[in-house]
């Protein structure tokens, strides 16, 4: 039964599946044939992407680092600026406290020297109190010495004679 169900390549039948069969078969090499070039022109086109892909990457990395280091630059050159601006405020602020204090020692130096005045002018004042006082007190004395000897001389004179 099978041989009857084969085609028989001497018939008119046979010979057209076999015709049919060799045109399937150039048909798929020809499918093939542009599969296999359709597949290495996607693979081109991919790789040609990849490629400008890659180039723009490339290319944006290097604007970038160019951004990058413009901004560092800047930055840096803002922060020297600031610190210039620093150093010159605090030179500044040292100065006018040196000054601040200069004149607050000299003042201070000169009420020290108003106070040493008025402590050696007291100190005068209490001399002078105490010479004075002395002087009072001697006076005193004097004066009751001769208090008493006006008193005390004429009766000594009445009692001796």
């Amino acid at each position: 039964m099978e041989a009857n169900t084969m085609p028989n390549q001497n018939s008119k039948s046979g010979k057209l599946s076999a015709i049919t069969a060799r045109l399937l078969d150039n048909k798929i090499d020809i499918l093939r044939l542009e599969l296999k070039q359709e597949t290495a022109n996607i693979r081109r086109e991919i790789n040609e992407t990849r490629t400008e892909l890659n180039a723009k990457i490339n290319e944006t990395r290097t604007e970038l680092n160019t951004k990058i280091n413009e901004t560092k630059t800047e930055f840096n050159g803002k922060i020297n600026e600031l610190r210039a601006e620093l150093r010159n405020e605090m030179a500044d602020f040292k100065n006018e406290n040196t000054k601040e204090f200069s004149s607050i020692k000299n003042e201070i130096a000169a009420i020290r020297n108003e106070l040493a005045g008025i402590r050696n002018e007291i100190a005068d004042i209490k001399n002078t109190f105490r010479w004075n006082t002395v002087g009072i007190i001697v006076a005193l004395l004097m004066g009751f010495a001769g208090i008493i000897a006006a008193i005390i001389i004429p009766q000594m004179i009445l009692n001796h004679h």
